[in-house]
């Protein structure tokens, strides 16, 4: 009897841990991500501030007028590069596009000599965010999750969605969409 009642303890003892060590995991993983939200966020509201400021000091006296300034609530766009190497994550206005390239003029460069000068551009248009392939023969992969697969042949532009994943020969860009707004502060 003595031995059953230890091994029913320990089957207790066993699952309380594992409820435990699972919980601290999930509240981890959530600490993680509103940590990441914050983060672009504070980008966005970087973008959105220095705008505001810009068309204020251009516009000084449209106010009076009646003129209202741009709005401060808007679509956003944040690619994070997806490498060993190299993990940096930028946030854009999507209202502006977005060249991703070899070049100096590029928002977003990539340092890979199978890349075109320009080899991509993302815009918006309609509320919707679109990716046109700039080059002259490469394609463009789109991936969402582990099943779905889109091709952007040269000249051709298709729909992105958040959480895509754009391939351009090994480098890859994730993509998060997100409206910035007074409201997320």
């Amino acid at each position: 009897m003595g031995t059953e009642n230890n091994a029913i303890i320990l089957t207790v003892v066993i699952c309380f841990v594992a409820a435990a060590l699972g919980s601290f995991a999930v509240f981890m993983l959530v600490s993680s991500a509103k940590a990441e939200s914050r983060k672009l966020y504070r980008a966005a509201e970087k973008i959105v501030g220095e705008e505001m400021l810009d068309w204020s000091i251009r516009n000084p006296y449209t106010m009076e007028r009646g003129t209202s300034a741009p709005s401060a609530r808007r679509l956003m766009i944040a690619l994070q590069a997806v490498s060993e190497k190299n993990k940096q994550q930028s946030v854009f206005d999507a209202q502006r596009p977005i060249t991703i390239g070899r070049g100096n003029r590029c928002q977003i460069i990539l340092y890979d000599a199978r890349i075109s000068e320009q080899h991509a551009c993302i815009f918006c248009e309609k509320g919707k965010v679109w990716i046109r392939n700039l080059t002259g023969r490469s394609v463009i992969q789109l991936r969402q999750g582990l099943f779905s697969r889109r091709i952007v042949r040269p000249g051709k532009t298709c729909m992105l969605h958040n959480g895509d994943r754009i391939e351009m020969n090994q480098n890859v860009l994730k993509v998060r969409l997100f409206v910035y707004g007074r409201d997320h502060r």
